[in-house]
């Protein structure tokens, strides 16, 4: 069997609700993820840059960068990291707006 098969995924979650991150990587663990949360954009971003995960879970509403600027930046470095960005926001322009900065899907909580 491949190795590919066998491996971990490796999550990177920003998530600035403390609550919500503890059952969303609670869930993903539970799936045998690896996973590291990040609580603020900053963070997230300074994460997404420095180690190689397989997806990126992005809240759009964030404390420092909002999720829409961290796509943006991560984007513009390069980093192709698939990017889903999890919002309470589901109005059709606010799916535009998360997509057009970069995002790989847009998902509502």
């Amino acid at each position: 069997m491949s190795d590919a098969f066998n491996s971990a995924l490796s999550v990177l979650l920003v998530e600035d609700d403390k609550d919500l991150a503890g059952y969303v990587k609670k869930g993903l663990e539970d799936e045998s993820c690896v996973v590291k949360v990040c609580f603020d954009g900053n963070s997230g971003l300074r994460q997404a840059q420095s180690h190689s995960f397989d997806v990126i879970l992005l809240d759009v509403m964030l404390p420092g960068l909002d999720g829409l600027e961290v796509t943006r930046r991560l984007r513009a470095k390069k980093i192709r990291t698939p990017i889903i960005l999890l919002t309470a926001r589901d109005a059709p322009e606010d799916v535009v707006r998360g997509l057009d900065a970069g995002a790989d899907d847009y998902l509502t909580k």
